[in-house]
């Protein structure tokens, strides 16, 4: 069964989503580089409290000690690592900035981690010092982070991604004034202080990575994946989709003979980290995860399978470490052009809570292709907290046990 979908702007989706209510039209790098000069000479004329530069080897330990400070048994080890934080400070692959109080103090931290292969940067461990939350207001001084950024690499770096906490309002919304906008939801995939924590993805684009450089090829969905579809049309004017229902017929006698040859390596790193790599015997075919043991989460999968019958032994494989290592959160982002590998991951109980257009850069073809969020996680999410409105929406919109 196959349905072309034109456009997905009609009133009666906009009132079922919930969306109307909210300006989701586009809002790009170029668009807030436009803005931020406008406003350059008006903020100039202002006395700035907070200001900001690259940090200094020499600062490194200061950086430590305020990610301690903002997050209470920070679970991310690499980043209170002394040599691992004067590495990012020297490598041109990484940026470390450090914000200064009007005494010259250093009161907070944000990294940008790049990736020039993929064509993204990675914006990460944006923290204020606690004595310091709600008296001095950082706004500007990250505006000014992120223009200095965009407008360096708007030539190399065409998308800029964040994965920001639902509790932290006040991150939130510094990152949207940065025209980085919310597209997803990773329920429980973290815990920080001691308590397990939701976070948003945010997204910010160069105007050509959606209007040029993304892929011409229709985008092939299962129904379960329209409602975020629908979400990211909107905001960025997708126009079409297929909607399809694979005809999935799996061979026992293939996947037998598969799993005989199934083999499995685990890599640990020192920050704990554990990099788990599956495979078949005389097979180019694999599927690879970072496991966290502290955090109980599997992150950063990415598979390749020449046929079905790999992907459903893989997938049973992480069902089975799931439930052995009571694992609470596991994510993947799929291909938005092979709806039979969305409708295995569905069968295994992951849910669609995004749908990222240009998501990732394909070298050989030259284009950039859409994903799927896919997701599942375990327990309760915490509700009772404050956050822009924007992302209560997209929680609301993409949660389903």
């Amino acid at each position: 069964m196959e349905n072309k979908i034109d456009k997905v702007e009609s009133n009666k989706e906009k009132d079922f989503l919930n969306l109307s209510r909210l300006n989701l039209s586009p809002h790009y790098i170029e668009d807030f580089l436009k803005f931020y000069r406008k406003n350059l000479f008006k903020k100039k004329k202002q006395k700035e409290k907070i200001s900001y530069d690259l940090a200094k080897i020499s600062e490194a330990g200061i950086i430590i000690q305020i990610i301690k400070d903002a997050f209470k048994n920070y679970p991310f080890n690499e980043m209170l690592d002394l040599d691992t934080i004067k590495g990012f400070i020297e490598s041109d692959k990484n940026h470390v900035f450090v914000f200064r109080n009007d005494k010259n103090n250093i009161i907070g931290t944000i990294t940008f981690v790049l990736d020039f292969e993929a064509k993204k940067g990675y914006i990460r461990s944006f923290a204020v010092l606690r004595r310091y939350w709600g008296k001095l207001d950082i706004t500007n001084a990250t505006r000014s982070v992120y223009s200095h950024m965009y407008e360096s690499y708007k030539d190399t770096i065409f998308i800029w991604y964040s994965e920001t906490l639902t509790v932290s309002a006040k991150a939130q919304h510094i990152f949207k004034q940065c025209y980085v906008e919310p597209i997803g939801f990773f329920p429980n995939k973290d815990i920080l202080c001691n308590k397990v924590e939701s976070e948003i993805l945010q997204v910010a684009y160069n105007r050509k990575v959606i209007t040029q450089y993304r892929s011409k090829e229709v985008p092939r969905i299962i129904i379960e994946v329209m409602k975020a579809f629908v979400y990211s049309s909107l905001k960025y004017n997708l126009i079409s989709v297929n909607i399809e229902e694979p005809n999935i017929k799996l061979a026992l006698k293939k996947i037998q003979e598969i799993y005989q040859k199934f083999q499995i390596k685990e890599i640990k790193d020192k920050f704990g980290y554990i990099e788990v790599k599956m495979s078949f015997n005389n097979s180019k075919s694999e599927l690879s995860f970072i496991y966290t043991p502290q955090q109980r989460n599997i992150i950063n999968m990415n598979y390749k399978v020449s046929f079905l019958e790999e992907l459903s032994v893989f997938l049973k494989k992480i069902s089975f470490i799931i439930k052995e290592k009571e694992i609470r959160y596991c994510e993947c982002y799929v291909s938005a052009y092979k709806p039979s590998h969305q409708r295995l991951f569905s069968h295994h109980g992951f849910k669609p809570r995004g749908y990222i257009p240009s998501w990732k850069y394909n070298k050989e073809k030259d284009v950039f292709e859409d994903y799927i969020l896919f997701n599942i996680f375990y327990g309760e999410i915490q509700k009772d907290f404050q956050r822009i409105e924007e992302i209560d929406l997209v929680m609301n919109h993409f949660f389903e046990k």
